[in-house]
């Protein structure tokens, strides 16, 4: 019991200590790439449901402008649909981009060249955002996922679900929030209360059984017990539906 407990007192200090914005925050690393930047948006979604602060986002391999090939033409058109996606799934969530190398980045060399690149000569230890602009709680009614959407009125805003994905227009800008499997695919009701979104996912009702169907399930439940102590077999009925 006491190695229990110390176990349990240990993981409570870790996650204050994890939740905690003013001494811990993560910072997402992803490559300019549809699969990756997905990936990258489920991670987020799932950080913002345990309370995870993330204070930055940083786009890893970009192409420099110094590679003129005609060859990466298709990798860099790509890239660039992909950055500008990332600057609208993510904000406002401050974004680095870092080149792509030309070698391996392997030993402090070459990690000392990447941080140059990244934070420049600025204090890449202090929080570089505060607060969160994406937030998923439960209710006793299910589950509020809230948004920052500032500025915006409850007609400029429309909301669309494609499976896992929801996406949130607001005028010309556009959001896409990938829902955690538990909340993927439940109906939800949209609504807006001053400048957050609420995205309210509630839980599916259970089918009404009509009383027909009910009084038949019943005689068919007693034919059989009856049928068994006689040592007969119960003839199938089909219901008929209320």
């Amino acid at each position: 019991f006491d190695t229990l407990q110390f176990l349990f007192d240990r993981v409570e200090t870790m996650n204050e200590l994890l939740v905690d914005q003013a001494t811990t925050s993560i910072r997402l690393v992803v490559n300019p790439e549809k699969m990756v930047v997905k990936e990258a948006l489920r991670t987020y979604t799932y950080l913002n449901l345990y309370g995870y602060h993330t204070d930055l986002v940083v786009c890893n391999r970009v192409l420099p402008d110094a590679v003129s090939d005609a060859f990466f033409d298709p990798w860099r058109a790509t890239q660039k649909q992909q950055l500008q996606f990332i600057d609208e799934a993510f904000a406002p969530l401050p974004i680095y981009r870092v080149p792509l190398m030309n070698r391996e980045v392997v030993g402090l060399d070459a990690l000392e060249e990447m941080a140059r690149h990244l934070y420049g000569d600025s204090d890449q230890s202090q929080v570089l955002y505060q607060g969160r602009h994406q937030e998923i709680r439960q209710t006793d009614s299910g589950y509020v996922l809230e948004l920052q959407v500032p500025f915006t009125s409850r007609e400029e805003i429309s909301l669309l679900q494609r499976g896992a994905e929801v996406v949130v227009q607001a005028g010309r800008y556009r959001r896409h929030v990938f829902l955690p499997s538990a909340l993927a695919g439940k109906p939800g009701a949209a609504g807006c209360a001053r400048r957050r979104r609420h995205l309210q996912r509630r839980p599916r009702r259970r089918r009404r059984v009509g009383r027909r169907v009910r009084r038949a399930r019943r005689a068919r439940a007693r034919r059989a017990r009856c049928a068994a102590a006689h040592g007969l077999r119960a003839q199938p009925q089909r219901l008929a539906r209320a």
